[in-house]
């Protein structure tokens, strides 16, 4: 059975009180508010249709991981962090742990 991966990595300096994008594959899109004191609202949109919208609180280094049920016998799931100071190399993000 041939088995199909994509890992997409973007970095966003969000303002406060802005959103940013960040298209992740052809089907999902992330949008993120900077809502300031850590807090973040990210909205999941897939196949042009809203999956998730919540608030959460983002420290650097923890993750927030979302997920949930995709199409036959699939799933799917975004890991958001805050990085202090500027984006970095997105090659350096990805961890192997």
């Amino acid at each position: 059975m041939e088995e199909l991966y994509e890992i997409t990595n973007r970095a966003a300096g969000i303002p406060i009180n802005q959103i940013s994008e960040l298209k992740m594959s052809d089907s999902c899109t992330i949008r993120v508010k900077n809502l300031g004191a850590s807090r973040v609202e990210v909205s999941c949109i897939g196949q042009g249709k809203q999956v998730h919208k919540g608030t959460y609180t983002l420290v650097p280094p923890q993750w927030l991981v979302l997920g949930g049920n995709g199409n036959d016998n699939t799933a799917w799931f975004v890991g958001l962090r805050a990085i202090d100071g500027k984006p970095e190399d997105p090659k350096k993000a990805i961890s192997k742990n």
